[in-house]
């Protein structure tokens, strides 16, 4: 078995997990054990051609990628995958780090936020927005020119009842586009995955535990703006915005809707959420990269 350890939590594999991190002791806790096996078809039936079908209850969740594989998430503890073919590791480690995995943290109870995340200063700020909003890319190029990196896809939060709110880092994975390999001087050999996305290493070291949660931004592209604004936005929209990136949501079953509500509403309690709003360009995006550094670094913490 392959051991890692990932957001406080310990993974056993049965084969290699390399976006998990280095290799070794899985510690102590919770430990989720990842093996082949058997795997029946979701309760709804089989996926469209070229899609994904899943079911949710309490204790368990299953999902089949169509010509991939099919993946039982169960009590927070075991994972199990059945093949659809001769299918590669890569293209099966690609759902079970994806999809799969954020099944695995509602699960268990915890809040995964569809965000990149970065520290500066010793805080961390994640970073949502809808699809095309250039999450992944703002990342990436804030990294490369200082920030420190947590994730650029998916960062779990924890929200204690006492203390502050806690971003974990992700996973030892960048996906990204060529042309952001490109402006990033990031390795663009690798190959592409179906989504037309490289995945590598990052080249940045990571923090072993989590850090405070100073804010989360909402990127939206604005041509009508000079250079990045921030606007902080109010507590009804605040908590909208925690629901709305939430990771896989529609994992979590529903019995657990309103556990999540509650981590989302005591999140938007603590943690400012603010738009950030910014022109679009990559011929910019390193200048604009800089500045948000700036702006980020000059904001008090919550």
């Amino acid at each position: 078995m392959y051991r890692y350890r990932l957001a406080g939590l310990g993974f056993e594999s049965q084969i290699a997990l390399p976006e998990l991190g280095p290799e070794g002791h899985c510690g102590t806790g919770v430990v989720v054990r990842i093996a082949e096996g058997p795997v029946p078809a979701p309760d709804g039936g089989s996926p469209p051609p070229g899609g994904m079908a899943w079911s949710s209850a309490p204790s368990r969740c299953l999902l089949e990628v169509d010509q991939v594989a099919r993946f039982e998430v169960r009590d927070g503890r075991t994972v199990t995958f059945e093949r659809a073919a001769a299918l590669s590791d890569d293209l099966l480690r690609l759902y079970l780090m994806g999809s799969v995995l954020g099944a695995l943290w509602h699960q268990l109870g915890r809040l995964p936020l569809h965000a990149g995340a970065l520290d500066i200063g010793g805080r961390a700020w994640a970073f949502v927005g809808a699809s095309g909003a250039g999450k992944s890319s703002l990342v990436v190029t804030m990294a490369a020119i200082g920030a420190g990196y947590l994730c650029d896809d998916v960062c779990v939060v924890d929200v204690p009842a006492q203390g502050s709110a806690l971003a974990w880092p992700g996973l030892a994975r960048l996906r990204v586009s060529p042309e952001i390999c490109a402006l990033s001087a990031l390795d663009d050999t690798g190959q592409l995955d179906p989504f037309g996305k490289r995945s590598l290493p990052p080249p940045w070291p990571r923090p072993d535990g989590a850090r405070p949660l100073a804010g989360i931004l909402v990127l939206e592209v604005d041509p009508d703006v000079p250079h990045p604004m921030l606007d902080r936005l109010t507590p009804p929209a605040s908590l909208a915005a925690t629901l709305t990136h939430t990771y896989r949501l529609e994992y979590r079953p529903a019995e657990h809707r309103g556990e999540h509500f509650a981590q989302c509403a005591a999140l938007a309690r603590q943690v400012p959420v603010y738009r950030l709003r910014r022109p679009w360009g990559q011929d910019r995006l390193r200048a604009d990269a800089q500045r948000i550094i700036e702006l980020l670094a000059s904001l008090p913490s919550p």
